[in-house]
């Protein structure tokens, strides 16, 4: 009865949301071209997938410090952390722990994940550097392999296309926070050329909080010839931060902003390095490759272990990839083919002191990866259109310890496939249907303990299956709306069982996510801007002792609104709610505990704008946590507080 009722509304819905595409004039509107969906230049009608896309513009627009904060006003996009943006773990989908695991993230094209539980570092990417960011909603793995099964996230940075081209800014704000940022590029008839650097520094809403970071870039391009071009991208980021701690449910109503942790810090360098080629072999055949190369070195101090560790890590990608337009009779074609390949490695060594005079552990951790692919897209008609796709890709997961006489790997290997039916009803919507088998291979220190002492041969690679509807229509005084429905089905989710450190990994037989997405941007009139969005989310495990239970660390609703004012003068007013509903604490997977609160966060900010002679000035004032909630973004046995209320004062130049 109850799968049926269900149904019925799933049916209501998709009929309610698919009504007004007939109420829509087929007036030209400007569509994004997007590049994350099939891996190749589409317009957004003729892919079968939801992408969100964040120009430079909407990043300039949003007051946003750091990628978390942009990337969390998205819908299904969930940020938790121990300890600010450094270390916060990205969830789409649906998943609790070791969600980044399950959401691919690139940067021109190169990955950026970890192959262990270290999560990403997104403060190695500065958002001035950042020319748009697209995410792909939902699994990807036929292109991007391994890990794409709660959605892709691709950054791709600025190139300059000026004779000259400098920018400038500079904030400050609550918490002795302030970040400088410059960069100058030049292009001419031959290439481009750009150069940025940014700092960033702040003590943190909590005791011992403090953070700072900075970065430099390199972006370059070559055109050898009307058929060849290149780009290099170089990118070093240090980053030192400071982790305060859980605290207890009593501790955070107490004092949120209290530390435990007196002496628990990190330090880190990153250094990354991509080359990439495009050739025109014909007009409707193009050869691209990217040759990547990432350094990582963490040197994590967690004395309330205590331990301390050094971590090193190596990785090398290649990728070549051809692209062919072209038609079958009086059907138009397109083709996308290629291969990833990856070699990474990792040792950690553990110290019992803090000036790492005595070794504890040394161990070793490495993934070989690869995987070819072969994508294609058939327009049936002026408004139908079908895509396929395949792909085979297989990893071996190595570990090696000499003290504990481990010395061990497991391969793994399977298939990934996808199909796809789109309708467009008129130019400027569409509607979607696809389903697409995933994968994830499990991270190194998954398959291997931490300390590499232990290597657990029989833990497997998780499957997915996604079965979803979308699109998108625009209606009348300037609005869109965008959805998604979706149905995801896991078996062999990894998941720890017991308590750290005497528990281990093991596969969980079958999990089950249904959700739905949407959005809707308005433009009533020219001076006022709407939007909103809303996502719920249904985690469950299908069977075990834990059957019927919901998954830890999932909020099931989460509501983002917007409202912009485009007043005289070229001032700008903008105010935004966002809510996130209560969720289980890590861990409880019987949910036998109390769910953690939910919570509701007002912002706040006005810009000004002006031109001058020799270039555009920006000057923001905003007010995020407006009301100064405390709330948790991550709970599991302890409390980990996000920021307070806080204040900033910003400028940005262009010439």
């Amino acid at each position: 009865m109850k799968r049926k009722q269900l149904s019925v509304r799933i049916i209501s819905l998709v009929l309610f949301l698919l009504f007004p595409l007939f109420l829509v004039a087929d007036d030209p509107a400007d569509l994004s071209v997007v590049v994350t969906a099939d891996r190749v230049e589409k317009v957004e009608t003729e892919t079968s997938a939801t992408v969100s896309v964040i120009t430079a513009e909407d990043i300039e627009d949003s007051g946003a410090s750091n990628l978390t904060d942009l990337l969390e006003t998205l819908p299904g996009v969930q940020f938790r952390s121990y300890s600010g943006p450094a270390e916060a773990q990205v969830s789409m989908g649906g998943f609790g722990e070791n969600s980044y695991g399950r959401v691919v993230v690139l940067v021109n094209g190169r990955l950026k994940n970890n192959i262990d539980m270290r999560g990403l570092n997104w403060m190695s990417v500065p958002l001035e550097s950042v020319e748009r960011i697209e995410v792909l909603h939902g699994g990807g793995s036929v292109l991007y392999g391994s890990g794409a099964v709660g959605g892709v996230i691709n950054i791709i940075t600025k190139e300059t296309d000026a004779p000259l081209e400098v920018e400038a800014g500079v904030s400050v704000g609550s918490f002795l926070t302030h970040r400088e940022s410059a960069s100058v590029g030049a292009s001419n008839s031959l290439g481009s050329l750009r150069v940025g650097g940014s700092y960033y520094s702040t003590d943190g809403y909590r005791d011992r909080s403090a953070s700072n970071y900075a970065s430099a870039n390199l972006s370059g391009s070559l055109y050898s010839t009307d058929l060849l071009r290149f780009r290099l991208d170089l990118d070093y980021n240090r980053n030192f931060y400071e982790m305060p701690g859980g605290l207890t449910k009593e501790q955070f109503e107490d004092d949120p902003s209290l530390a435990v942790n007196r002496e628990d810090e990190s330090t880190e360098h990153e250094f990354g390095a991509s080359l990439s080629g495009e050739y025109l072999i014909g007009d409707d055949l193009v050869l691209e490759t990217l040759l990547g190369y990432s350094y990582k070195n963490m040197a994590p101090d967690m004395a309330s272990y205590p331990a301390f560790y050094n971590r090193l890590y190596n990785t090398f990608d290649l990728q070549p990839k051809l692209s062919w337009e072209a038609s079958i009779g009086s059907l138009p074609v397109s083709l996308v083919s290629g291969v990833d390949l990856r070699s990474s490695t990792f040792n950690v060594k553990t110290y019992s002191d803090k000036d790492r005079d005595t070794i504890t552990n040394d161990a070793d951790f490495s993934l070989i990866s690869g995987g070819g692919y072969i994508n294609s897209d058939i327009a049936l008609s002026g408004i139908l259109g079908f895509n396929a796709g395949f792909r085979y890709d297989a990893a071996r997961i190595g570990a090696e310890n000499g003290d504990a006489a481990i010395d061990d790997d497991k391969l793994h290997a399977g298939p990934a496939w996808s199909a796809g039916l789109r309708w467009n009803p008129t130019p400027v919507s569409k509607i979607y249907l696809r389903h697409e088998r995933m994968f994830r291979y499990p991270f190194t220190d998954e398959q291997s303990t931490a300390s590499g002492d232990t290597f657990l041969d029989d833990l497997e690679a998780e499957k997915g299956y996604l079965y979803e509807i979308g699109g998108f229509y625009r209606l009348p005084k300037n609005a869109r709306v965008d959805f998604r429905v979706y149905l995801l089905d896991m078996q062999d989710e990894i998941t720890y069982v017991g308590f750290f450190p005497t528990g281990q990994n093991e596969n969980y037989e079958k999990t089950r996510r249904f959700g739905t997405e949407g959005t809707l941007s308005l433009r009533p009139v020219s001076s006022i801007k709407l939007d909103g969005s809303y996502s719920y989310i249904l985690p469950t495990f299908l069977n075990g002792d834990d059957k019927g239970n919901q998954i830890p660390l999932v909020s099931n609703h989460e509501v983002e609104g917007g409202l912009t004012w485009y007043g005289p003068l070229d001032i700008e007013a903008t105010g935004e709610v966002s809510y996130r509903s209560d969720y289980y604490e890590g861990g409880d997977s019987a949910n036998n505990n109390d769910m953690v609160d939910g919570y509701y966060l007002l912002n706040a900010a006005l810009r000004w704008r002006t031109s001058l002679a020799s270039g555009d000035l920006m000057l923001s004032l905003s007010v995020n946590n407006l009301l100064d909630k405390s709330y948790a973004q991550y709970v599991s046995w302890y409390y980990y507080p996000s920021t307070g209320r806080s204040i900033s004062l910003s400028g940005n130049y262009k010439m």
